[in-house]
Formats: structure tokens, sequence, C-alpha cells
């Protein structure tokens, strides 16, 4: 019981937060918003760089996984995959480019001339997304990528069972592009969010993330592979300096 109502409690303060912050947001310039959330990033980053960054946790028990398929050759294959796990972080869902097994449900990246730019077959479990929509005003290679990114997290939270949100979220109402370049938040709301408890009848498990101290801690990092990391990997496994004493019961006392 007490657990449910600090978790409760905890879904509460996000909301309020969230509710907040988006409320601070619509008062900005769309440059001033984008200002304000890189700056957050760069906070993040520096706090995360301490700590060796973030790691997948490994599955205990294995997930299904929303598979993204791609047909398409306007963003390229390097810069997709980064921005999947991009997705994958944000989301807490295990977005996977290309998968070919436990598949819960498919993101078909397409160039069409017709085509919508988002299509959702909430039954089939199936999401087609037109990368040649997202490029009908020539954007930059980044921005395109980036539009891409948003709209394969709209997919997959839609297709999961999420929809509207109030605030600003991935899932709030786009009718243009313009709409789309101007969703700016790092992660969906904890309200939309709250519409995904169903994902595990569906075999879609939610992804945990640590920081790489934490894994050296509980014994299930990976080997370093930056400079950050091999610093926390050493912090973690280095030997006591001093040996450890025990003092009589008498001198604990005092």
């Amino acid at each position: 019981m007490k657990i449910a109502l600090l978790l409760a409690s905890v879904i509460l303060f996000d909301l309020v937060s969230s509710a907040a912050d988006s409320k601070t947001l619509d008062k900005l310039t769309p440059a001033e918003r984008e200002a304000r959330l890189q700056a957050s990033r760069e906070r993040r980053r520096a706090r995360a760089k301490k700590s060796g960054g973030y790691v997948e946790c490994p599955e205990a028990i294995p997930s299904k996984v929303i598979s993204v398929i791609n047909n398409q050759s306007l963003v390229s294959v390097s810069r997709l995959s980064e921005d999947i796990k991009a997705a994958r972080f944000a989301t807490r869902i295990p977005i996977a480019l290309d998968a070919k097994e436990r598949i819960a449900a498919t993101i078909s990246l397409n160039e069409s001339d017709d085509a919508p730019t988002l299509l959702i077959a909430p039954e089939d479990f199936a999401v087609k997304i037109n990368v040649k929509r997202l490029a009908l005003d020539a954007p930059g290679p980044d921005k395109l990528a980036e539009r891409l990114r948003k709209e394969i997290i709209r997919g997959t939270l839609m297709v999961l069972g999420s929809g509207y949100s109030p605030g600003r979220c991935f899932v709030s109402p786009v009718s243009s592009l313009k709409d789309l370049d101007a969703i700016v938040v790092e992660r969906p709301s904890p309200e939309t969010m709250m519409h995904l408890q169903s994902c595990g009848r569906f075999g879609v498990n939610s992804i945990r993330f640590a920081s790489y101290r934490t894994a050296c801690q509980e014994g299930w990092a990976s080997e370093p592979t930056t400079v950050e990391q091999r610093q926390v990997w050493d912090e973690v496994h280095a030997m006591p300096q001093k040996p450890i004493t025990i003092e009589p019961e008498s001198m604990r006392k005092k």
C-alpha cells in the first residue's frame, strides 16, 4: 500500500512538473525553447559524463521489440541507428532496427509520392512512415533525421495504445512539418507513458537504464569503452588503501 501511494505521488509530481514546464515553454519563442532545452541537455550530459554515461540493463525476461524496417535512403543507416538508440532511451521501449525475432509491432520507413506521412494500423500493430513527406521543404540532413526520430517515437507510442496528451508531448496533434518541428521535448510526458501500462499484455517490457557507475557497483557493467567509463571502473574496483579495522564494542560506544 505504501509503495502504491509512493508511486502515485511520484507520478502526480511528474505530471505537475511536466505541465508547469509545458506552460513555461509555451511562453517562449521556438528559438528560445530550443536554447533552453539544449542547455538542459548539456547539463544532463555533463552529469552523465561524471558517472560514465547511461547503459542499458540486461533483460531478465526477453522482451518483444518494435522493429523498424528501413526501406528508405534519405536518412543514412548510421544516423538512423543512432536516432533509434535515442528513441529507445527516451521512451524506455525496446525499439530496434530491422529486428527479425520477437516482434510485437513494425514501423516501416518508406519513400512515396502519395502515401500519408504517418499511418497507424493498431489492429495489425503496424506503422508506416513516408520519409519523403518529411523532406518536402528540402531540410538539411540533421533536421530530416530529427523529424524521422520524432515520427518513430510518435508511431511507437500510438501503435502501443497511447494517444493525445495535453501539453507539449510527442503525441501532441501535428498537422504540418512546422508542428512537428515545434515538438522539442526530450521524452514523452508521464501521462502519455501511463497509457502504455498494458504493453506487458503484448509482451513488450520497459527498458531500464542506469549510470555506468551504478552498473559497476551492482556488478553487471561491461568492460569500459570510454575514458570516463575507465575512470569510473577503476574507482569502483580499486582496492581499499587502508585495511578495514573492527573496533572493540567499548570503543564504538564512545
